[in-house]
């Protein structure tokens, strides 16, 4: 073969081989499978119990989105003063964002209803509730009174998050082994409670 031609055939091979796209085992791919499908599998990944910071003023690590059925929501608190988790779905009329504000001037709608939360929680304490959340927008709030006579959730202690439709909605636990709260913790009612002595559900109408 002339000198040029094998130059041309050397060429013509190192682009081949270039080109060439490596091959993915089947086992890479069975890999990257099982990893989509973990992530998009929130009752087998442990993501039906959520964990909520609660500091002097405001939640942490609230989940953006969860699915539907029962969820259990651990309240811990990093502050200074007691806390509490109350959880209303936002009503008709109502969007996530001005219900919060509503909620932040202590006017809770008429037709407002809430689910079970967390009551008082001690500083360095934990509490819990497990409850069924069907799908829509909800928000949380803390109606504990500051030393100071005012509610928490006026200094911005308020957040929501929206619950989405999901085939599976979990199982129930049974009431003996549902989580329940540390020291001043009911764990299972979402009434709002006070500390340093005062009343702490404002006025509906108010």
């Amino acid at each position: 073969m002339c000198p040029r031609c094998v130059a041309v055939v050397c060429v013509v091979s190192a682009i081949c081989v270039g080109c060439a796209k490596p091959k993915q085992s089947s086992a890479a791919r069975s890999d990257s499978a099982v990893a989509f499908q973990a992530a998009a599998a929130p009752a087998s990944s442990g993501l039906r119990d959520y964990t909520i910071g609660a500091n002097d003023y405001a939640y942490t690590d609230l989940p953006l989105h969860a699915p539907s059925g029962w969820l259990t929501l651990r309240l811990v608190n990093t502050g200074t003063e007691q806390h509490m988790l109350s959880v209303i779905p936002v009503p008709s009329g109502y969007t996530a964002a001005t219900l919060t504000d509503s909620m932040v001037h202590l006017h809770v709608p008429g037709n407002a209803k809430s689910l079970p939360g967390v009551d008082v929680v001690s500083p360095g304490d934990t509490g819990a509730v497990t409850a069924y959340f069907p799908p829509g927008d909800y928000v949380v709030s803390c109606f504990v009174k500051s030393p100071d006579g005012t509610y928490h959730v006026v200094k911005g202690m308020a957040g929501s998050f929206d619950v989405v439709t999901y085939s599976d909605t979990g199982a129930a636990p049974p009431q003996s082994a549902r989580p329940r709260g540390g020291r001043g913790t009911s764990g299972g009612s979402s009434r709002p409670a006070a500390s340093g002595g005062g009343t702490a559900k404002p006025n509906p109408q108010q």
